[in-house]
């Protein structure tokens, strides 16, 4: 890949994870750096608490990366290498959540959702991802049946583990005060700040219209928004942006995590009989009827 490809994507891949510039320059891979970190900025987004959990549950990571890079390695840092990696690390993540697989694969209906409502207008990359499904499916759903249901194996018990660990720590400084809620208001700056209409438009809530039919319906059931500040949202929200951290020093592209997020999302009710769609029309229902 050349130089200026790279930087392109580097461009698109920090417009998705709010990361801006600069991205150069490019540095040969295994580049080992080391140079002083200013916190402040983070500091300013996620708070202090937000920034002691971050990183220590990248530190409680290292082993999780010792055995996802092993794993690529074996099948040569492919992407269909990647996104297995995606899958296992969700499925085992969503294990970790006190709802199981059927609560913990929610975060990952909303993000892949969200996704796709701003980048897929004409339905292109659900339709690609839908072939994959077709194509892998059946494999896919046994994969995340297998390690949901605590039957991880090799590499993968140590993102289990990680999982397990982080939702542990989490919990027990957020029943110690600890802040993780964020700073909307940095969000919205920091998007603007990188110079895409679109990318500050989704950001700000002032001025966003296109929205999932998900978010949408999830409105519709909790128009107060009283679940963005229950302790479990809160809690696995921080998680959750941990392992995608991991998984970004693994290489995982943004798209290859939505793919995987949707294969996932896809697997549930195979394997559960759970549809989110039934689940929250029946609130919906329970939530207007008493208007």
């Amino acid at each position: 890949v050349d130089g200026r490809r790279r930087l392109a994507q580097a461009e698109a891949a920090g417009r998705a994870e709010l990361i801006p510039p600069p991205y150069g320059p490019l540095v040969p891979d295994n580049t080992v750096r080391v140079e002083p970190v200013d916190r402040s900025s983070l500091t300013a987004l996620i708070g202090p608490d937000g920034v002691r959990l971050r990183e220590d549950l990248l530190a409680l990571g290292l082993p999780a990366l010792d055995a996802g890079a092993a794993f690529l390695a074996e099948r040569a840092n492919t992407s269909t290498a990647r996104v297995e990696l995606v899958v296992a690390a969700l499925a085992a993540h969503a294990a970790a959540h006190p709802e199981g697989l059927v609560g913990g694969h929610y975060s990952y209906v909303s993000h892949l959702e969200d996704f796709l409502a701003q980048e897929d207008h004409d339905g292109r990359i659900r339709a690609a991802f839908d072939r994959r499904w077709d194509a892998v499916g059946g494999r896919i759903a046994a994969l995340v049946g297998r390690i949901a249901s605590g039957g991880e194996t090799g590499w993968e018990g140590a993102w289990a583990d990680w999982s397990t660990d982080a939702w542990r720590i989490a919990e027990q400084r957020f029943e110690a005060g600890a802040d993780f809620t964020g700073v909307r208001a940095e969000y919205v700056d920091r998007a603007a700040a990188l110079g895409d209409p679109a990318t500050a438009e989704r950001w700000d809530r002032g001025a966003r219209t296109r929205y999932s039919d998900f978010h949408r319906l999830l409105h519709r059931s909790d128009p107060q928004g009283t679940m963005w500040s229950r302790p479990d949202y809160l809690v696995y929200r921080a998680c959750t942006n941990g392992l995608y951290r991991l998984l970004t020093i693994c290489d995982v592209r943004p798209v290859e995590r939505y793919l995987a997020a949707h294969l996932l999302v896809r697997s549930v009710p195979e394997l559960t009989g759970h549809r989110w769609q039934a689940r929250v029309g029946e609130v919906i229902s329970a939530v207007e009827g008493t208007r």
